[in-house]
């Protein structure tokens, strides 16, 4: 009623208030009452943390971040608060039942930062910086390639039955096709710059030949055929037994795919150049897939060799090559990167927003990558923020409409 999270509410049961001389209620006697009626229930926080960040209200102890249908969107809110209330972030935290997290038993001074989120931070930031002309660093899109697969691999294929699987593909693909239809449409509508190829995402085969305003959204349209083409490999049978049998050969036999169009032998569909598809990009989206899969140090180093032998050329700029090639290394040998706690807080929110900076900005540095470039960076990362946060807001009411008729998200309710 108050709003106060779950977590912030201790509980007990005595038999009468303690009062000052004057009748009112003693405060500090009350509050030292607690602990000796009500131990600390670290289980019982993680719920409600789990519980707002999912805005779920029919968790349990055996809920998993996976098994509740979690993603990389809320993903990195979750990791980051996690580990502030834990003191570390426990190794496959995301397929952990809530009840056997435990707290560190000597929490870490200096907080971390797990590498795809810190790659997805700095990668939204590299694109922005480099269309606003503050910074001609290229390559951050490609990164953020790998890590979708990356990511994909750890939320989306789980251990759990195919229809759930598929399920949560379906979520995953909704969550960023919606709102990213909703943003072309809207400026189709106001300024002309897209049209219907864009907002369907299908410019790769009703698209202009040429980069134009209307493949400026290639990444997303990219993402979410790599996404579906996962879910039709899903939706066969004999693959989804294969991939849990051998979760590394499965995305090995897709890196494979995709090197193969890499390679010219088979020939990329529509779109302006070799590098704005899905298919020209399968072979980065599934080396993501493959680093995550990647359980020992020969597999690492398999797709650390992969990628090096298989980028010279592909961009024909030898500065975007390396840009893509130290982040995705990163991403197969770092699994965390030590990080002050302020520049943590931003790298979440940045992460956690990238999807809505990156739909965003194209309409807000123009205006002043001319005369002040760093000022596009700064505003086109402020909009995308905004937007996201909006966003989250009107989905969660949506959701929770959909569900209970009412407008409150359920965490909201259950408050």
């Amino acid at each position: 009623a108050a709003g106060l999270p779950a977590s912030a509410v201790r509980a007990a049961h005595i038999g009468e208030l303690p009062r000052l001389d004057t009748g009112k209620p003693d405060r500090a006697a009350a509050l030292d009452l607690v602990p000796a009626h009500v131990a600390p229930r670290p289980d019982g926080d993680l719920l409600a943390l789990y519980a707002d960040v999912l805005d779920r209200d029919d968790l349990t102890g055996d809920s998993s971040f996976v098994s509740a249908g979690g993603d990389s969107l809320s993903y990195v809110e979750l990791s980051l608060r996690l580990e502030d209330q834990l003191g570390h972030l426990p190794t496959g935290w995301h397929t952990t039942a809530i009840r056997d997290l435990e707290p560190a038993a000597s929490p870490r001074r200096c907080r971390t930062l797990e590498t795809s989120v810190a790659l997805r931070a700095l990668a939204i930031v590299l694109v922005v910086c480099f269309h606003s002309n503050a910074l001609a660093v290229v390559g951050g899109a490609h990164v953020l390639v790998g890590v979708a697969g990356f990511n994909l691999a750890r939320f989306g294929l789980s251990p759990v039955p195919r229809r759930e699987r598929l399920r949560h593909l379906a979520a995953s693909a909704t969550r960023i096709a919606v709102p990213t239809a909703v943003w072309a449409a809207g400026v189709a509508l106001v300024t002309g710059d897209y049209g219907l190829p864009t907002v369907l995402h299908l410019n790769v085969l009703l698209g202009p030949d040429a980069f134009s305003p209307q493949w400026q959204l290639w990444f997303v349209e990219a993402l979410l055929q790599l996404v579906g083409l996962v879910a039709v490999l899903v939706a066969v049978p004999s693959f989804d037994r294969l991939e849990r049998r051998a979760p590394f050969a499965a995305a090995a036999a897709l890196v494979g795919a995709g090197l193969l169009v890499r390679a010219g032998v088979v020939p990329l569909p529509g779109g302006p150049d070799g590098i704005h598809t899905a298919p020209a990009v399968l072979w980065l989206f599934a080396l993501g897939w493959a680093a995550a899969r990647a359980s020992t140090r020969g597999r690492q180093a398999l797709v650390s060799t992969v990628l090096l032998l298989a980028l010279p050329g592909f961009f024909g700029d030898p500065q975007r090559e390396a840009v893509v090639a130290v982040g995705l290394l990163a991403l197969v040998w770092l699994p965390e990167l030590p990080c002050p706690r302020v520049l943590r807080r931003l790298a979440g929110v940045l992460a956690s927003s990238s999807l809505y900076v990156y739909l965003t900005h194209w309409q807000v540095y123009p205006h002043l990558e001319v005369d002040h470039p760093w000022m596009g960076v700064l505003a086109s990362l402020a909009v995308g923020v905004l937007t996201w946060r909006v966003a989250e807001v009107v989905s969660g009411r949506l959701r929770s409409y959909a569900v209970t008729g009412r407008t409150e998200p359920a965490s909201t309710q259950r408050r």
